[in-house]
């Protein structure tokens, strides 16, 4: 399989919902800017407020590391977008990467009717088609899906991350990051699953012996299981990326 879908960017998979995800962006800053500054003068005042019950002022040492601290929070709402790209970017060159090294192989389900005879050789013809086809599409719907869940994430990104400032919200942004990573992650599990399901399949518990008629209906049912699996562990990539990154 040609890893072209892997390795495209958002902005390159559609260009205009990539151009209404940096609008929706651009429009919820100065909302995370206002957050910043809402989360930087409670802070202030809490810290104001213990220094007087102690006995002590605020100091301009306290108080550039406080500013400090909601500066560099301002900066990266400003970048929250470059972060979220220069992510993209590190998983997709991992997967270039990878794609040097391990070669493909063509997965080869191995559909044998030549012991089947009638409506059921056809039948079964017509489910390996199928079962072919859906597998082809499955993976164009993950990319798709998995595409729409990152123009989301990458819209509210700025807005998401200035809720880190406060304690009672910054669980908020942790899990906004788990998530993140785990949809640039998923790349790099169907990378797996495209190299390595195929070496797995070709020498596996579903081999079986053509003697008969039944040994026939049996191998290529066998084989049409093997499809059928390569489809669920592309519906369960997205599954095993938020496990992996326990991003639940």
């Amino acid at each position: 399989m040609d890893i072209t879908e892997l390795t495209q960017s958002i902005s390159a998979y559609n260009a205009q919902a990539n151009a209404i995800t940096n609008l929706v962006y651009n429009a919820t800053k100065p909302i995370a800017h206002i957050l910043i500054g809402i989360f930087f003068a409670i802070e202030f005042d809490t810290i104001t407020k213990h220094q007087a019950r102690q006995g002590a002022s605020m100091t301009g040492e306290i108080f550039w590391g406080i500013a400090y601290k909601f500066l560099l929070a301002f900066l990266l709402v400003e970048n929250a977008r470059l972060i979220f790209d220069v992510i993209m970017y590190l998983t997709t060159g991992a997967v270039k990467a990878m794609d040097k090294t391990v070669k493909p192989v063509d997965m080869d389900l191995g559909i044998e009717v030549k012991g089947i005879k009638g409506i059921i050789k056809h039948l079964i013809l017509v489910i390996a088609w199928t079962v072919e086809g859906i597998s082809q599409l499955s993976i164009k719907i993950i990319m798709m899906m998995r595409a729409f869940n990152l123009y989301i994430l990458r819209a509210v990104s700025g807005l998401l991350i200035a809720l880190f400032m406060s304690d009672t919200t910054r669980q908020i942004t942790i899990n906004f990051l788990k998530l993140v990573a785990a949809a640039t992650f998923q790349v790099i599990v169907l990378f797996i699953i495209i190299r390595l399901y195929p070496v797995i399949v070709s020498n596996d518990l579903f081999k079986m012996t053509l003697s008969n008629d039944k040994g026939a209906m049996a191998i290529a049912f066998a084989a049409l299981a093997k499809g059928i699996v390569f489809i669920t562990l592309i519906w369960g990539s997205q599954r095993t990326a938020k496990n992996l990154l326990n991003a639940m």
